[in-house]
């Protein structure tokens, strides 16, 4: 009996431990003479993903979670067509993304707040949080935009145990982070945001340790301690000095970079940073790097032709290249988008997505902890089909 007792508290810890972790990223905006780049690690299990050029033109609907258990109420899926262009960063399919500039300037990150959540079901049309920043991106322009639209459209709400919160930045420098506190949209701009920094902490609380120059005995994911990092470089940074912004937002990212592992059984998994991303703002290009290949890559979005009556391009994130990529992207098929939904989900656990629940514990106990369930293979197709849904109006 104590064995199993043992054996239970193990798993439930895992479990809780597991999903605090996922997505422990940092974002930052470093904003001097006018200059503006807007830095994003993403710290993960899994490296896969694709950078999509996404079309204007498009009309779309909200796709439907792959863990859909929404609270009953009214409120139908979002529906619209796409006013501007994009580039994004997508590990989990196309219209998924982490993060990505549109042709107008504006870019969202997305990071884990597991003290983050929804909003219960109202009037308002919904959407799935993983296509949240898409429908921002195909329709805004400015940070005000963004935030004035939570009166029209919610993030639905599902099983997902984690939280997320947004950081957001527009052409003209302006910033904000949105937060969802107890089912309400909370955001953060101009003096109630003294630092241009985000972690995995609510901002509150991070603002708050960084005040006291304090890191809790207890920093998932060293969340506060990468806040106040990268909030510190960002302060001390000077322009005209040997490092370029674009140099030193990079340096920012390596300095908060995250690597931990967790093991429970035969189960291993390791946290660490995966992709890093800076944004320079006023030439609306993206400089990244990935853990598979540390060569930085440049893409210009000028350079695309972001009509929908071209096809939509593609790039595979951990292409051996470097410098400019602009012309290495290729043409979108469903074909790449079901391999990297397949590679992603293979290696993410689906507690991600279900929580802690018996079914899954008495799942991980029977198998001696060798394994953990996985995603249903249709609900993997539903997703990679998904796109095939959207339609060019012109």
């Amino acid at each position: 009996m104590t064995n199993c007792i043992t054996q239970l508290l193990s798993c439930i810890l895992f479990i809780a431990l597991m999903r605090e972790d996922s997505m422990a990223c940092t974002t930052f905006q470093l904003n001097h003479a006018g200059r503006v780049f807007i830095g994003y690690n993403l710290d993960t299990l899994a490296e896969d993903g694709l950078i999509i050029v996404n079309k204007r033109g498009v009309s779309k609907t909200a796709m439907r979670p792959i863990i859909d258990v929404q609270l009953s109420g009214i409120g139908q899926p979002a529906s619209w067509t796409s006013k501007y262009g994009s580039i994004t960063f997508n590990q989990y399919g196309r219209e998924l993304p982490f993060c990505g500039m549109n042709e107008a300037g504006l870019i969202i990150q997305t990071l884990a707040n597991p003290k983050g959540k929804f909003p219960v079901p109202d009037s308002r049309p919904s959407i799935w949080v993983g296509q949240w920043v898409q429908y921002q991106l195909d329709n805004f322009a400015t940070v005000n935009e963004v935030i004035s639209n939570d009166s029209q459209l919610r993030i639905k709400l599902t099983k997902e145990p984690v939280g997320r919160h947004f950081f957001v930045n527009d052409q003209e420098g302006n910033c904000a982070i949105i937060e969802f506190i107890n089912g309400k949209q909370v955001y953060y701009i101009n003096k109630t945001m003294p630092y241009k920094v985000l972690t995995n902490s609510t901002y509150p609380e991070s603002v708050k340790s960084l005040k006291h120059d304090k890191i809790p005995w207890r920093d998932k994911g060293k969340s506060i301690e990468r806040f106040i990092r990268a909030a510190k470089m960002v302060k001390s940074y000077k322009p005209g000095g040997a490092k370029s912004p674009l140099d030193y937002s990079f340096d920012i990212l390596k300095s908060v970079s995250w690597s931990e592992k967790k093991e429970l059984g035969a189960l291993k998994f390791t946290f660490e940073t995966k992709w890093s991303i800076v944004y320079d703002v006023n030439n609306l290009r993206i400089y990244f790097r990935t853990r598979e290949n540390q060569n930085i890559r440049i893409i210009n979005l000028r350079s695309f032709d972001f009509s929908c009556t071209t096809p939509v391009k593609v790039l595979d994130i951990n292409a051996w290249l470097s410098g400019d990529v602009t012309k290495e992207f290729i043409d979108y098929t469903q074909q790449i988008n079901q391999n990297l939904i397949g590679n992603a989900f293979r290696k993410t656990p689906y507690i991600f997505l279900t929580g802690i629940n018996l079914k899954l514990i008495w799942y991980m106990i029977r198998n001696g902890f060798g394994r953990l369930p996985k995603v249903l293979d249709e609900e993997l197709d539903a997703l990679s089909k998904y796109p095939d849904t959207t339609v060019c109006e012109n």
